[in-house]
């Protein structure tokens, strides 16, 4: 009798580690898009500061306080070229985050973000990357004309994403969680502001002559944001 217990009590103590063990093992759990998506955002973040850093370095007289990103790809840039090629990674990495996230069984509400993430992608990466601007001292042209029109539609995109966020996951929706997506909204604006004002009234001097500074916190902020939506999506991947 007693030793029938005994090998009852083992069994019972091998059945709670195996189940301990499942839990602990939750990456065979997730689907390889949920992972490969999520590990294409950090990559197209990191990317995106490095080769923002990198390029600048290429570039002799490039001021990265003052000038925007975009000046990187104008036409006459000496690294137009490879500005280029990353548009093209930067849109797939969006392509594949996106991916990720419709495939992280999120209803139509993850479909939803999706779609604002590949628009991201694409108005930012591709459709930008079209559209060379001229030169500093060069008038504007159709060129210009629809690189803003393309990164205007990628720049709306990725504002509206934290609030469609806490508009279609009310289970996202503790307080933590929402004061940081106001957070990220509100300075999100109050950056967007001072670069455009920066960019249509060309001051000579004051902080709002620093367009390219007010341009890489702005996209920090929501960098920040789509890195914390990454983690969000496999864990709820994790819970499906």
């Amino acid at each position: 009798m007693v030793r029938f217990r005994v090998k009852n009590r083992k069994k019972r103590l091998c059945s709670t580690a195996g189940t301990y063990f499942c839990r602990m093992t939750i990456l065979p759990k997730i689907r390889v898009e949920v992972l490969v998506g999520a590990l294409a955002c950090f990559a197209l973040i990191l990317g995106e500061f490095l080769t923002d850093a990198w390029f600048g370095s290429q570039f002799p007289g490039y001021n990265w306080r003052i000038q925007s990103i975009s000046f990187l790809g104008e036409s006459e840039s000496p690294v137009a070229d490879k500005v280029a090629v990353w548009s093209q990674l930067f849109t797939l990495l969006a392509f594949l985050f996106a991916w990720g996230f419709y495939r992280a069984d999120l209803g139509r509400a993850g479909a939803i973000i999706a779609i604002l993430i590949a628009l991201y992608g694409l108005g930012e990466g591709i459709g930008s990357g079209m559209f060379p601007i001229p030169p500093l001292d060069a008038p504007r042209n159709a060129n210009a004309f629809w690189h803003d029109v393309m990164g205007g539609v990628g720049d709306t995109a990725l504002v509206l994403l934290p609030v469609m966020i806490w508009w279609l996951f009310p289970q996202w929706r503790t307080s933590a969680f929402s004061g940081y997506l106001l957070s990220v909204v509100v300075l999100g604006l109050v950056l967007a502001g001072c670069f455009l004002l920066s960019k249509f009234t060309h001051p000579t001097g004051g902080l709002l002559v620093y367009r390219g500074l007010w341009q890489r916190l702005y996209l920090l902020n929501y960098y920040i944001f789509l890195g914390v939506l990454a983690f969000k999506m496999v864990g709820e991947a994790q819970e499906h």
